[in-house]
């Protein structure tokens, strides 16, 4: 009996001793397991970002390196340190033992990686205060270009005037072909630009006025880039009213258009074919236009040699068609007798003296009678035809004519001294 119960004994301890065993190892499997979790995570962080010695040498940022590139790194390095830390933390000290290694590698990973994001906040200070720096010397010199833009304008602007001249200024500067027709208006262009010249001179205008417009270029840039040299801007505004002329030359029928017109030419009162085919009456309009301002920039006519080349050009073709239309032309009208036709020769006379009239001719035998709105006469008039021949030139001109009396009542007309003369054509003198 006493031998039953010693037996049951040792079984019964032999059976806790069984269970104790297989709870201990239990326990020791999970914290195996649970280091080993813990020891990936660090292994994962320590492969997600590795060091760059171009952002971060281990001690310091190098020169020249990408502070954005650098601050990207640091936050790389601080969200896989937080992770590691934290498994690192809940290893124990067995499994401490068990993944010495990965441990050893991660100490000298997130050395690299506190050192970084300590230099990369550092960075970061020093350029926030270089930015607020740089913001508050921006800020400074924003307002005292203003300042120095409002003096400016202030001074040049007191006659408001200037601003136009130096508009132009800047125009003819970028090239627009722009200009002044008078010597009073060049004087004013000039002492404007003078006035600028020396009140850009004491300082960047053109930057100080670019804070006025938010950085769009300002128009007190554009005026004094031209004033630095006015001489310069005058000759420019000179050529360009030469130019225009040249353009616009009114010079009656050009030659190809003559035949149109029946070789007809727009000249009143008396013409000889020298004055006319020289170009003298046009050319001497242009000098008086353009000499005083050519003068005035310090040029002279003869640097304006183009505009007078194409006057040049122009008579002589028109004198061209007129030689080789002129045997063409006959003289149109009837034989002329009567007070309108003295009254025609007289007039043709009066303007063409010592010319030979060859022949006069009138339109119609009859008068011609104008009346008013109540068919009351108010004038007649009669119109023809004269061929003279005027010393010197190489061929007789035909000239209109036109004599009117006004109506001096109960049927009688005012008798005229002399008739009007109208267009001329040079013609054979036959």
């Amino acid at each position: 009996m006493r031998l039953l119960s010693l037996l049951a004994c040792t079984t019964l301890g032999l059976t806790a001793l069984a269970a104790a065993t297989t709870t201990t190892a239990a326990a020791q499997g999970y914290l195996e397991r649970k280091d080993a979790d813990a020891a990936a995570v660090i292994e994962r962080a320590i492969a997600d970002v590795g060091e760059d010695a171009r952002l971060f040498d281990g001690r310091a940022i190098p020169a020249g390196a990408d502070l954005a590139a650098v601050r990207l790194l640091a936050s790389r390095f601080d969200r896989g340190m937080a992770g590691a830390d934290r498994s690192l933390a809940e290893i124990s000290a067995a499994g401490r033992q068990r993944h010495a290694a990965v441990i050893a590698r991660y100490q000298t990973w997130s050395t690299y990686g506190r050192a970084l994001v300590a230099a990369a906040a550092q960075a970061q200070a020093a350029a926030d205060q270089a930015a607020r720096a740089a913001a508050e010397r921006d800020e400074a010199t924003k307002a005292a270009g203003i300042a120095t833009c409002r003096a400016f304008r202030d001074e040049v602007n007191a006659d408001p005037r200037t601003r136009q001249y130096l508009d132009r200024a800047a125009r003819l500067d970028q090239g627009v072909p722009e200009f002044w027709q008078t010597v009073e208006d060049g004087a004013a262009h000039l002492a404007a630009m003078r006035l600028a010249r020396t009140a850009c001179a004491r300082a960047d205008i053109k930057t100080a006025c670019d804070f006025m417009t938010y950085g769009r270029p300002s128009e007190e840039g554009a005026w004094c880039a031209a004033v630095v040299d006015p001489d310069r801007i005058m000759k420019i505004g000179a050529r360009n009213l030469a130019r225009w002329h040249a353009d616009n030359l009114t010079t009656g029928r050009p030659a190809e258009k003559l035949a149109e017109y029946e070789g007809w030419i727009e000249v009143e009162g008396g013409v000889t074919w020298q004055s006319y085919f020289s170009g003298a009456k046009v050319r001497a309009v242009l000098e008086a236009r353009l000499a005083p301002v050519l003068a005035q920039a310090g040029l002279s006519l003869a640097d304006d040699a183009g505009t007078f080349a194409k006057l040049d050009a122009h008579y002589a073709a028109l004198e061209a068609k007129v030689r080789e239309l002129a045997p063409t032309w006959t003289v149109p009208g009837a034989s002329c007798k009567g007070v309108a036709c003295a009254a025609a020769k007289r007039g043709v006379m009066a303007w063409n003296a010592g010319a030979n009239l060859k022949k006069v001719t009138q339109d119609a035998p009859s008068w011609k009678i104008a009346k008013n709105a109540l068919d009351l006469p108010t004038h007649r008039w009669k119109s023809g035809y004269a061929l003279i021949q005027v010393k010197g030139d190489p061929m007789c001109q035909l000239r209109q004519w036109t004599v009117s009396e006004s109506y001096a009542g109960h049927g009688r007309y005012q008798a005229a001294s002399e008739a009007q003369l109208g267009y001329v054509r040079w013609q054979a003198c036959r």
